[in-house]
């Protein structure tokens, strides 16, 4: 008979799998500590996007030191729901002003920034809408971390481009995630980019499920949908 235990066995195992993780991180000898939308800590090798927010990252030789470092920022306690009820007035104002559908708005903040008016992308976008400088710029929204004005001007480009693209919502949105030149590149079509394409699906999931939702029902939304 064995002398280890079943609880013994796990423990080893789980040791391997910490030592291979570990030689792994310490060839690439970088590595990143995130918060997810639900206030976990997620530790990568590899650089994540939104909806993970980049809390820590440098060279390490001993990733369980790495993992039990203090973090930098808070973990988010609230729920996306609890959150989103913060900004109802602004998408609200925004609405009244661009007569676009609020489901929409709504569905491009929660895949874009999960209702965290201060995340910063690593490219460079901002807020609540994840406004690039430029958009910001061209909107004439002169503090992207104004949640007021970051809604505002991520409404006003999201009637542009579905101007733009004579209403076709699937292009409007590729295009805000990925730019006009690139879905104008492949011939008015979602451009081929992983990124995008995940992108486009994830807001029309979200758009379906807040077109139905009470909670985002106020006499903007109604007016918008007339």
């Amino acid at each position: 008979m064995s002398r280890f235990t079943s609880r013994d066995q796990r423990h080893a195992c789980l040791t391997s799998l910490m030592l291979v993780f570990t030689t792994q991180l310490d060839a690439k000898s970088l590595a990143y500590k995130y918060h997810a939308p639900d206030g976990s800590v997620i530790l990568s090798d590899s650089l994540l996007g939104l909806p993970f927010v980049l809390v820590e990252q440098n060279l390490h030789t001993n990733y369980a030191d790495f993992s039990m470092k203090g973090t930098v920022a808070k973990p988010m306690k609230e729920s996306i729901a609890l959150r989103r009820v913060n900004f109802l007035s602004a998408v609200d104002a925004a609405v009244k002003k661009h007569e676009i559908d609020a489901a929409l708005i709504h569905a491009i903040i929660e895949a874009e920034s999960a209702y965290q008016p201060e995340a910063v992308a690593r490219t460079g976008a901002i807020g609540l809408m994840q406004l690039m400088p430029g958009t910001a710029a061209r909107f004439n929204v002169s503090d992207s971390n104004n949640p007021i004005q970051n809604v505002m001007g991520g409404a006003e480009y999201l009637k542009y481009l579905l101007g733009y693209y004579k209403n076709n919502l699937k292009l409007a949105v590729a295009a805000y995630n990925a730019g006009e030149g690139a879905v104008d590149k492949y011939g008015k079509t979602i451009p081929p980019y992983r990124e995008t394409q995940k992108y486009v699906k994830r807001v029309f999931s979200l758009y379906r499920r807040n077109l139905t939702a009470k909670s985002l029902t106020s006499n903007s939304l109604k007016i918008s949908m007339n």
